[in-house]
């Protein structure tokens, strides 16, 4: 139970998280909905996680505050259901919990990728507008196109 609750105080922090902070103007379109669709996709799966979770802590809840005695007189299928619907709980709040951190590192590497070809967008249009920049002072000194120099041999 302790463990449970644990799990679901984590699951709860990283809702707290909300969206990244990014220079949302330096992202194409396409990419920002890439991302935010990504990342509500996870906050979505985060709260089916809270639910089972949730379901698991009132099973959990309910056994301590019957007892192992008041299963234990319960008929063994009964028993053997009621242990399943538990294991099966737990189970797929271990396996949902693992699916989530994979998509959470997911969406990490895809803010990572965005990021990055922003920043060689940036730098490339930075390198154009030196290089045009370059160019026009050239053009505005009147540099005039020398004709080759023929190469000289050394005399002895």
């Amino acid at each position: 139970m302790t463990a449970l609750s644990i799990v679901t105080a984590a699951v709860f922090v990283r809702l707290n998280r909300g969206m990244p902070t990014l220079d949302w103007k330096s992202l194409t379109i396409d990419e920002r909905k890439r991302l935010t669709r990504a990342i509500v996709e996870l906050t979505k799966e985060y709260a089916v996680i809270v639910a089972i979770n949730g379901l698991l802590l009132l099973v959990a809840v309910g056994l301590i505050t019957a007892g192992i005695q008041a299963v234990s007189h319960l008929a063994p299928a009964v028993q053997i259901a009621f242990s399943a619907v538990v294991g099966f709980l737990s189970g797929l709040c271990i396996a949902r919990m693992a699916y989530v951190v994979w998509r959470d590192f997911d969406i990490v590497r895809l803010q990572r990728k965005l990021v990055d070809e922003s920043g060689e967008r940036e730098a490339v249009e930075a390198e154009r507008k030196v290089a045009a920049s370059k160019i026009a002072d050239m053009a505005a000194a009147g540099l005039r196109k020398q004709p080759p120099v023929k190469a000289r041999e050394w005399e002895d």
